[in-house]
This record gives structure tokens, C-alpha cells and sequence, in this order.
């Protein structure tokens, strides 16, 4: 979730077993070009086609799991990357949203002490929620929701509200603060 790196994570200070090649990356791999074109307005990939390559890697994923190794790309990429850099920047904009965006309850406080992944807020209601999250669409900022209510969640149960009102504003390292002013504005003009 750190880098646009097609599958693993790195364990340190253990050794263990060699480790295989997992073998359904490339379908991984061509849902994250043609995402990245459909963000980039190319007309000719349909999302509804990344999103099926994206379900069918997590199904594989799902069923085979263990003993893969982390692929080459994946590998090259993490070991040429700055990582303070890349905590610098998320929190850098994660203060910036807290700094700005008096007019919304925060899930957890900021601190600088801890690397974000995203700023989650709360609102009073979904249709509050739903209505932001609409205008951040209409204005090209996609905010995920993380944490979809499932069946076993029931209206009964405290945690609902946050199921029904959560919404995870971005503050990766691939924006700006500028990009975070852009939240700001269109969060300010819906409420």
C-alpha cells in the first residue's frame, strides 16, 4: 500500500525457506497499467475490465497464498525508493488536512510520530458522507471508503456508524499539498 509495487512486502532479520514465484502476477500487473490509463482519460480500457482483472488476482490471491516470493519488479522498485521520503510527504499532507479541515470530525488524532495511510473522518450520517464523497468524485479526488459494511455487521452494534459515515481522505506520496488544498476546498463547499 506504500509504493506502486505489483505484489510482496519485505521481512527483515528472518531467514526462512526459499520461496517460489507466485504465478499470477501478470494479471495483476495489467489491471494496475490499464488503471493507471483510465485515470489518465485513456478512452480505450474500460474500468469495468481492470476491476474484473483486479477480482479474479484477489481470487487467486484468496485461494493461494503462501510461500510466494516477492516479484523482481516489485523488488527493484522498493530497493530504489526513498522511504523517509515517502513518510514525509504523507505526513506532511496528513497534518495539512487536520490543519485545515476544522469542520470535520476525525476518526483519530494527528500525530507526527506515525506514518499515515490515509485520514480518516466521520460524519454525522451517510447521506452526509455519501454527498461529500460525491463532490470529491465530480471534482477527480477518489477517497475510498475502508472499511465496507458487511452481513455480519447489525444496526445493534456500535460499530455500524463508522461502517455507514467513514470516509478515507488520500495523503500518499503521490500528491501534493496543493492536491490537499483541493480536498480542503471541495469538503468546504458541501459542508
Amino acid at each position: 500500500k506504500w509504493m506502486g509495487i505489483v505484489d510482496g512486502a519485505v521481512v527483515n532479520g528472518i531467514k526462512g525457506p526459499s520461496l517460489k514465484k507466485y504465478p499470477y502476477l501478470s494479471c495483476k500487473e495489467q489491471a494496475m497499467r490499464q488503471k493507471k490509463a483510465y485515470i489518465n482519460n485513456d478512452a480505450s480500457v474500460s474500468k469495468d475490465n481492470f476491476l474484473k482483472l483486479y477480482n479474479k488476482f484477489g481470487h487467486h490471491l484468496q485461494e493461494d497464498y503462501f510461500d510466494y516470493e516477492m516479484d523482481d519488479l516489485s523488488y527493484a522498485i522498493y530497493k530504489e525508493t526513498n522511504i523517509d521520503s515517502l513518510k514525509k510527504i504523507r505526513i506532511e499532507n496528513a497534518m495539512f488536512l487536520h490543519n485545515n479541515l476544522t469542520n470535520v470530525k476525525f476518526l483519530c488524532e494527528f500525530t507526527v510520530n506515525a506514518c499515515p495511510l490515509f485520514v480518516p473522518i466521520i460524519f454525522d450520517t451517510k447521506e452526509e458522507r455519501d454527498l461529500v464523497r460525491k463532490a470529491l468524485i465530480e471534482n477527480q479526488i477518489y477517497c475510498p471508503i475502508h472499511w465496507p459494511k458487511n452481513n455480519l455487521i447489525t444496526p445493534l452494534m456500535k460499530v455500524d456508524k463508522i461502517f455507514d459515515t467513514e470516509l478515507s481522505l488520500i495523503c500518499d506520496q503521490r500528491y501534493s499539498l496543493a492536491d490537499m488544498n483541493r480536498i480542503v476546498n471541495t469538503i468546504k463547499l458541501v459542508i
